[in-house]
């Protein structure tokens, strides 16, 4: 026998019109359903976000508890961990941003050499001036956070491919010597940087300004690689 004849009053796939046209109507409602419960569920934690990070700046982070976070956000607490497994885990979010504004205006070629190395230490420097007790915290509880730990791994990584890109570019305008690695010099000012700070940290008072302290650092770094000198 031959093939089945199709109805005429059907669609390509057997569907009858109106079946097709409520599947359509279906599929549509749903997806506007669940954008609508994404949309809600992004509006919930950044209430929460919000309002912890203002308790924090105002009252301190270890004073402020999860509880005291969810009565001022109106919301039960079960939602607080669906959005946050815990308190840190807001810091975390609080430092990424940090980062990601800190190091997305980064000098290009135009300006010198010290200045492309000097950028990204200067502006993380400047965020713990401005946010002294919340940079404390977030020192004491990476330890024990892992998306802390993800986050400052990530800022590292975003610094150190920056300034492979410089020395790449220095290396190619003759600033420095063409036998050296840029990678292995962006690992190195990487280190440089962070470990400038870190000394600054634990100095003995009257500790010098953090920034003035990288800077010296930085120049001394810069001044070994440079072109004649």
């Amino acid at each position: 026998m031959g093939g089945l004849i199709p109805c005429p009053f059907r669609g390509g796939n057997g569907d009858w019109p109106q079946q097709a046209d409520d599947r359509s109507h279906f599929l549509r409602d749903t997806g506007v359903m669940t954008g609508r419960r994404e949309h809600k569920k992004q509006l919930v934690r950044q209430r929460l976000f919000d309002t912890a990070i203002a308790l924090f700046e105002a009252e301190g982070y270890d004073a402020v508890s999860v509880d005291r976070i969810v009565a001022e956000a109106g919301v039960a607490k079960g939602t607080f961990f669906n959005h946050f497994p815990s308190k840190a885990d807001v810091l975390a979010a609080w430092y990424e941003r940090l980062v990601s504004e800190a190091l997305s205006g980064l000098p290009g070629t135009e300006a010198s050499l010290f200045d492309r190395v000097f950028a990204p230490g200067i502006a993380l420097v400047d965020l713990t001036r401005m946010y002294p007790e919340m940079f404390a915290s977030k020192t004491r509880e990476a330890a024990r956070t892992p998306a802390l730990q993800r986050v400052e791994r990530d800022g590292d990584l975003r610094m150190r491919d920056y300034l492979r890109g410089v020395f790449e570019q220095a290396r190619e305008a003759g600033e420095i010597s063409a036998a050296h690695d840029p990678g292995a010099l962006a690992a190195l000012g990487l280190t440089l940087t962070t470990g400038a700070v870190r000394e600054w940290m634990i100095h003995e008072a009257p500790a010098p300004d953090m920034g003035t302290h990288l800077s010296e650092r930085i120049a001394q770094f810069v001044q070994a690689i440079e072109v004649g000198r």
